[in-house]
């Protein structure tokens, strides 16, 4: 199951990552432009500091994204102290990683909780769709065999319940949310006012 969250930590992490790439290439592409540099200076040997490590990679050497623990490393040895925006891009690259570990441990749990339901109660038309912001995955279904599986496994479905039957009776389909957190809000700035999310659905906590 594709899930928008998943491809919005991955593009995260990726900026973090490019960031860091790009200073650790950089100091291959600076170190051999000096090379060249002394090498054509008569006095270049009393300046120009030879440096194992980058010789040992070679002018062609570039990090790709894959190898961004080695230009961690790279960086540490060759860089006497990290720039700010180093250091944030680093912060930034290993907070992505470790939600983004744990987001896909907990998406694959929610998306063998919904196979197990809709085998369970023989759905077979539905639809799922999911937030860029967290794992909250929501599946709709068909109305009967979706409120029937509502009543039965849903943690919550005070939004149902609370339905005149008349209004209930009118509904085309249903939905579960699976998350591992309630109904947030958001500040509405043009407004002054705190509003609250969407919360027309049922609930399974994960």
């Amino acid at each position: 199951m594709e899930h928008n969250y998943i491809e919005y930590l991955k593009d995260m992490r990726n900026d973090a990552i490019d960031e860091i790439l790009t200073y650790a290439n950089s100091d291959i592409e600076y170190y051999f432009e000096e090379k060249a540099e002394a090498l054509a200076d008569e006095d270049g040997a009393e300046w120009f500091k030879v440096n194992e490590e980058i010789e040992e990679y070679g002018i062609d050497y570039r990090f790709e994204r894959d190898d961004v623990e080695y230009a961690l490393s790279f960086l540490e040895s060759v860089e006497e102290c990290f720039s700010r925006e180093l250091d944030k891009a680093e912060e930034a690259y290993k907070m992505y990683d470790e939600l983004l570990n744990s987001a896909e441990y907990d998406i694959d749990r929610i998306e063998k909780k919904i196979k197990e339901l809709l085998d369970v109660y023989d759905v077979t038309n539905y639809h799922i769709e999911t937030s860029r912001k967290s794992i909250s995955t929501y599946l709709y279904m068909p109305f009967e065999k979706g409120y029937y599986m509502i009543l039965n496994e849903a943690d919550e479905y005070d939004y149902y319940t609370d339905m005149d039957d008349e209004d209930l009776m009118e509904l085309d389909e249903v939905c579960i949310r699976f998350s591992d957190h309630d109904t947030g809000s958001y500040w509405d700035w043009d407004n002054l006012c705190d509003v609250s999310y969407n919360d027309d659905y049922a609930k399974i906590f994960i």
